[in-house]
């Protein structure tokens, strides 16, 4: 033990300063009784669902394999592998209470502090960087404004930090002693965590590369070697990567399948000047002024630090082309700097061995001096946090107490001293750090307060999760008691949940029940697809979001929404009736409910289905399995409901009669629709203008006369036209409002544009009787699934049917599926454009579908194949030793 203390000793200590300086800085967050988690955005509307549906799934015994609460159902191991599936600093937090995962980010935040700084100085070290500069290099690198901003909005994206300095020391340890191991862990550990992060990574590894090996000193230095040498490293990495194909290959299969591939790329400057450069670098990254003050030295030791200051030039280049920034960001905004954490340890390396080889002389010394001067003058001429009054007194505190150093002769003065220097050195990055947690207090505690300054970091300063908050998100014990309550039949069955400032668009997760309602960054594309163009869903055509059916009666109900959950209004949807009141919610029960799983004898093709009007797309649906394969239908059982058209509407007060009129106004378009009903029914409004505006966007505002309205917004955000990677360019223009069960109550419907320049080439009123609606339910509920019985790997269910046809089953389209029906295995075809059906002949069968994520087995045979290549590799390894 004494042996270890003695041999470790300045890297406890290391580790000691790092957790004291961790602990003031964010103990004001937990001494406020919040947790160091953002109450908006992501964080909130994401992680804690995300975690909540993860531990239940664990704690049930159950495979995260598939989700029936993720939207409509997912595969929650293909889809959930970027966000936590594969985190190793999450899976600790199933030994707590599942309410603790909040108040677990404090206590994980300065493990990733401390492992930071850990890799940094074992890496240092050995990379032979005398003890004391590898300490102070590995003080600094953990404190970047980055990472602070980063934990309490997307905290998996710190994991990347943690793990590059232990990338880098594998590499060292493969370059100089052979040894893959290390190696192999990270780049296994990185690629399960997030396949995304370890593309950044591995750009961080190549540029590492690319310098480091040309300055070692123990092997050949020719491009000839730099090939041999790096064709073998491959294949640890390879081995690596292949250990991890379990969780990477079924991350990247769900990423390939998702609305990532058809998002428009960010919009990028050309250019930075010097000085936006340097403030993206210092001030929204946060990065350490230790690379500026050295620069000097760099320069005047030019024959020996040549490669650090090509390095140096390339990092710079990265950060002020911005479309270099997007690249190491995993081609994401630049201003996001998501590959920040490869430039903050890569200039902290080139920093660390530029003073490494520092010596006392006068030149040294005055390049040093130099460039703390002019550090300490770029500081005072910009501001940026509520102490710059002393910060910029840190550099020059620094470089005297290095002074002292350098002369001080007594070992333990000088460790003192050199200790003491490094604590007011990251005092500069710590006391940043401690400015914008404070800020986040403030806000938190009073969001209009004047004392919070204008944090210039990565993010905004946005309030934090309180425990009162996560209570009623999370917690809602009559919520809780409810959906139990509703699932007291076992029936398989979906809710739809209007209860604003209590559940939110992933609550489903953590309440456990089924839903439609999904925000998720993978969001499969073609189910999102279907739901905004396919069927013109009114909203926002942004991305991430599936907003589900609720305004439509035909899709609720044919895919099995049994109960309507609402404190605000009663439903709009036809047939719903109050069967409970819970406090002050009510429930409505479906009286047309379809169980899941319904056989149709009829069929049409998706070309076919995709050729109808918009607005009769949903009744097809109700009459038709829309597969790829039917033959085209010549009648076909649909219903025009159209009560008023072009002809009838005014545009600003006056008629058009005419489709494909283009109008212009620097003033809000008000169009008005006559709706001339009669009985009772639904009233939707079909409109098809297309923009001639910035980016074709479009806000579209649709209101009934009680002034009820629907928004439809295509990249536009209050009024301002928005272009980035979030948007759809591509979105048709088509909108459907559907407005619900109405009778003899409404006159007209106003559609309202903002200013600009449009054509309009259809609009349509519709009232619908749901006269046929109801007669196809009926027709319907003689062919269904009884006995339903599933969990996160298979489904399985009791078929009666008099008909041969398609077995219709509301779960999205996934070939992780398997059926069989009596036994034999049965072919899953796509039906209704995104979800699942199977070909039954007449007669009772048994339905059985098993789910296994994909890529999952091929993930599992390439790391077999690779832990048999480690194993032959480690034993042939010990015999050559052995002779």
């Amino acid at each position: 033990m004494n042996n270890f203390l003695k041999n470790n000793k300045t890297h406890l200590i290391l580790l000691f300063i790092v957790l004291i300086l961790s602990i003031f800085i964010l103990y004001k967050i937990p001494l406020n009784q919040l947790f160091y988690f953002s109450a908006m955005g992501d964080t909130k509307e994401q992680y804690v669902h995300f975690f909540n549906h993860y531990y239940d799934l664990i704690h049930r015994g159950e495979l995260p394999f598939w989700s029936w609460e993720y939207g409509m159902g997912g595969s929650f191991w293909n889809d959930f592998g970027y966000y936590m599936l594969g985190d190793i600093f999450i899976w600790p937090f199933f030994l707590f209470s599942k309410a603790w995962f909040p108040a677990l980010f404090i206590p994980m935040s300065i493990l990733k502090l401390l492992l930071m700084s850990s890799g940094v100085y074992l890496l240092l070290k050995k990379t032979r960087v005398k003890e004391h500069w590898a300490f102070l290099g590995a003080l600094i690198y953990p404190f970047a404004g980055y990472h602070f901003d980063y934990f309490y909005t997307h905290y998996f994206f710190i994991n990347a930090a943690v793990y590059f300095p232990f990338l880098l020391l594998g590499y060292e340890r493969y370059l100089q002693h052979k040894k893959p191991g290390l190696l192999i862990l990270i780049v296994t550990l990185a690629s399960i965590g997030n396949f995304y992060l370890m593309f950044l990574l591995t750009i961080g590894l190549l540029l590492y590369v690319l310098t480091r090996f040309f300055i070692q000193d123990n092997i050949s230095k020719s491009l000839r070697s730099f090939v041999i040498f790096h064709s073998k490293l491959s294949l640890a990495y390879l081995a690596g990567l292949a250990l991890s194909m379990p969780i990477f290959l079924p991350s990247v299969l769900s990423y390939l399948q998702s609305n990532a591939q058809v998002r428009s790329g960010p919009e990028l400057e050309t250019i930075l000047t010097f000085n936006e450069t340097i403030q993206r670098i210092s001030i929204t990254g946060g990065m350490h002024y230790i690379i500026f003050a050295i620069i000097p030295l760099l320069i005047i030791r030019f024959k020996k630090t040549y490669p650090l200051l090509i390095l140096c030039s390339v990092l710079w280049c990265i950060m002020q082309f911005p479309v270099l920034t997007s690249f190491i960001g995993g081609f994401s905004r630049p201003e996001e700097l998501r590959g920040f954490f490869i430039i903050n340890l890569l200039t902290i390396y080139i920093a660390i061995h530029s003073l490494n080889q520092m010596k006392r002389d006068a030149a040294d010394i005055i390049a040093l001096f130099t460039g703390i001067t002019l550090v300490a003058l770029w500081l005072l001429q910009h501001p940026y946090s509520r102490y710059d009054e002393w910060l910029i007194y840190l550099p020059i505190i620094w470089f005297t107490g290095l002074l002292l150093f350098f002369f001080l002769k007594s070992y333990k003065l000088k460790s003192i001293t050199f200790i003491l220097t490094s604590i007011f050195c990251v005092g500069y990055s710590a006391a940043i750090a401690y400015s914008f947690v404070s800020d986040l207090v403030v806000k938190t505690k009073n969001p209009n307060s004047t004392v919070v300054t204008h944090h210039k970091g990565i993010w905004s300063v946005l309030p934090l999760l309180n425990r009162d908050t996560y209570e009623n998100s999370y917690n809602d014990e009559t919520l809780k008691f409810t959906f139990d309550h509703l699932k007291e039949n076992n029936e398989f069955h979906r809710v739809v949940a209007n209860l604003p400032g209590r559940t939110a668009i992933n609550s489903a997760l953590t309440y456990d029940y089924k839903g439609f309602y999904s925000y998720h960054s993978l969001i499969p594309w073609k189910q999102q697809k279907f739901e905004m163009d396919t069927l013109a869903q009114p909203g926002l055509r942004g991305f991430n979001l599936l907003r589900g059916f609720g305004n439509s009666t035909y899709l609720t109900t044919l895919f099995s929404n049994k109960y309507f959950i609402s404190t605000v209004s009663e439903p709009k949807l036809f047939g719903y009736k109050l069967v409970q009141e819970k406090r002050d919610f009510k429930i409505y029960e479906n009286e047309y409910f379809l169980p899941l799983g319904v056989v149709y004898d009829k069929f049409m093709s998706t070309e076919q289905f995709l050729s109808l009007p918009v607005y009769e797309r949903e009744l097809a649906m109700m009459n038709y399995a829309i597969i790829d394969k039917a033959s085209k239908r010549k009648n076909i059982n649909t219903s025009n409901n159209v009560i008023s058209d072009i002809n009838n509407i005014t545009v600003n007060g006056e008629r058009i009669l005419t489709q494909n009129k283009k109008i212009a106004s620097k003033k809000p378009i008000e169009i008005k629709i006559p709706t001339p009903i009669k009985g009772k029914g639904q009233l939707s409004v079909y409109a098809n203008i297309v923009p001639y505006t910035p980016n074709e966007g479009i806000t579209m505002i649709a209101k009934k006369d009680d002034l009820s309205e629907i928004n439809y917004i295509k990249n536009m955000r209050n009024g301002r036209y928005v272009l980035s990677q979030y948007s759809y360019e591509n979105t048709v223009n088509e909108v459907l409002f559907r407005f619900g069960k109405i009778s003899d109550q409404n006159k007209a419907i106003t559609l309202t544009l903002l200013p600009g320049e449009y054509v309009i080439r259809d609009i349509k009123a519709l009232f619908d009787p749901m006269v046929n609606y109801q007669e196809q339910v009926q027709t319907l509920k003689q062919n269904t699934m009884k006995n339903i019985k599933y969990n996160s790997f298979t489904l399985t269910g009791t078929l009666n049917t008099k008909k041969s046809g398609i077995l219709f089953l509301s779960i999205p389209y996934n070939k992780g599926w398997i059926a069989k029906v009596d036994g034999k295995k049965a072919d899953i075809i796509p039906t209704h454009y995104t979800y699942s059906g199977i070909k039954v002949a007449a007669g009772s069968h048994k339905i059985e579908l098993t789910y296994i994520p994909q890529g999952l087995i091929l993930g599992g045979l390439i790391s077999a194949v690779s832990i048999i290549g480690i194993i032959i590799y480690y034993f042939r390894k010990k015999k050559a030793h052995n002779l």
